[in-house]
């Protein structure tokens, strides 16, 4: 007796292709940048200065965010209202009653927004935007 594979081997490829087709039509649409966003990506200027302190932001981000400043293996760069990115050393003279708030965008995470050095060359890595508050004069 001979045993004819054909027909039951496509009823199971059959099978098993259905079944793809059903987990591919329900798999959740892949996440943008802005959906994937953090909180704890962002810190504000009251968070910043609940303790009182009005000290420099490079110190009150090393106590608060530390991650903010270099956690993968590299140091970020500054840009403060939109300026030309600066060397983290820029935040040692900006004043956390000064701010707004700063977010950390990771270049991994960040597609289409680009920063600039003074140079005006594209910085590759992670950024610091710092917004200041605007002056109350």
């Amino acid at each position: 007796m001979r045993t004819n594979w054909h027909p039951m081997l496509a009823l199971v490829a059959s099978a098993l292709s259905i079944g793809c087709m059903a987990s591919l039509s329900s798999a959740p649409e892949p996440r943008r940048a802005a959906e994937s966003f953090s909180p704890n990506m962002v810190v504000t200027g009251a968070e910043l200065s609940r303790d009182g302190r009005d000290e420099s932001l490079l110190n009150a981000l090393r106590r608060q965010r530390p991650w903010f400043l270099g956690s993968r293996g590299t140091m970020p760069m500054v840009v403060v209202d939109g300026s030309p990115a600066a060397e983290l050393s820029v935040l040692e003279t900006i004043r956390v009653s000064a701010i707004s708030e700063v977010q950390l965008l990771r270049a991994s995470s960040s597609p289409g927004r680009a920063a600039f050095s003074s140079t005006g060359r594209v910085i590759v890595g992670d950024v610091l935007l710092v917004r200041t508050r605007p002056d109350r004069s």
